[in-house]
Formats: structure tokens, sequence, C-alpha cells
């Protein structure tokens, strides 16, 4: 049982949430928790092969990510999670010229988590991850011209590992800051000639902002 007195509310610059409770109760945490965040993606150049060929450069994107877990110890420091990462970005150009188009990953993801306790509200956290990605290539396309090279996705196995920190500000509520690698398996998109652009795959890095409830 964990003795709680809390009056606290707004936090963070993108999330804000608050909690009440009385200051004579009590409270005994639970060991499922929801995460919900936002952040800036940084997607790696990527090469085409094939009926398209040559590097595609992205500029900075977003990403969203909301995950539900559990913890699987008595300590908490060991949690498994099941996760949802969303993350676009516009492309800059392709094989030197200014196209158009965006680039984006959806994921879902199966995490193992590590907490490390330090005896403060500060609690750093590492993990990993598989899974499996939806990559989409929207109308990759000539900006002076408005020709279409690729437009299509593909279905393919994905990873990511994970590090950050959480402040818990009560029991239950905990702001967290985080950094996430995410990769995915080689990819192939039709065009629109015959034929398709093959890609060694996405790589992105990403920088987020969230909380995480206990329940």
């Amino acid at each position: 049982m964990i003795l709680r007195s809390l009056r606290f509310l707004t936090a963070g610059v993108l999330i804000a949430f608050a909690a009440t409770a009385s200051a004579q109760g009590t409270v005994e945490q639970g060991p499922w928790y929801v995460t919900a965040g936002v952040g800036a993606t940084f997607y790696q150049d990527m090469t085409f092969t094939g009926a398209v060929n040559g590097d595609i450069s992205m500029g900075t994107g977003y990403s969203g990510n909301v995950a539900v877990g559990r913890f699987m110890d008595g300590e908490r420091a060991l949690r498994l999670e099941f996760e949802g990462i969303y993350s676009q970005a516009d492309i800059n150009n392709s094989a030197g010229f200014k196209t158009g188009g965006d680039i984006s990953n959806a994921s879902i993801m199966f995490n193992f988590i590590y907490n490390i306790h330090t005896d403060s509200p500060w609690v750093p956290y590492v993990g990993g991850g598989l899974g499996y990605s939806r990559v989409t290539i929207n109308n990759l396309s000539d900006a002076a011209t408005g020709a279409i090279f690729v437009d299509g996705s593909d279905n393919v196995f994905a990873y990511q590992f994970k590090a950050g920190v959480a402040y818990k500000f009560s029991p239950d509520w905990a702001l967290t800051l985080g950094y996430r690698y995410i990769a995915t398996d080689n990819l192939g998109f039709a065009t629109t000639t015959p034929g398709t652009a093959n890609s060694e795959g996405t790589k992105s890095h990403n920088a987020e902002l969230g909380f995480r409830y206990n329940f």
C-alpha cells in the first residue's frame, strides 16, 4: 500500500494532465499502464534501385505513439508492452532533384523494457521491440513537372531500440522523455512505369515527450 497526497495539474509542453486525491487516502498501484507521446522524427536517407534509382532525403517529420503494458515483477523493473507508432516526413529531394511527396511508417511493436530505479522520482529505462511496419511512399514526384514516380506501400518486419527517463509526479502518473531508433526490413514499391523501386528499408531517430499512467 502506498500513501499519497497529491494536488498537481499540467506538466509538459505538449502533454497536460491532472489528478487529485484525498490527503488521508491510500492507493495501491496496479500492474498495468498506458502511455502516449508525440515527438520529432528524423529519417535517414534511402537509396532506390530498380525502375527508380537514386537517393532520397527527408526533412524533419513528426511522430506519435500509444502503448499498453504490464509490469512483470514485484520490483516494477521489468515490463512488457504492446505499442502502436506512427511517423511521417516530407521528401525533400530524389537523386539531387527537388521532389514532392512524403513517407510514413505505421508500426505495431511488442516491447521488452527495463526500468532502472534510482530511489528518486527519476526512473531511466532502456528496451527494444520487434514488430511489423506498413511503410508508405505517397506521391513521390518531380516538383517541377508534377510527374509521379512512386505511390504505394509495403508491409515488412521492423525492430526498435528505445531509452529515456520518466519523472514520477505521483504513484500513478509520470512524464517521459525518450529516444527511439526504429528500422524496417528491405522495401519494394510499385512505380508508375513497369517495375519496382527497391530500398534497403527505413531507419529513423525519434525524440519524444509523453506520459505514463499506472492502473
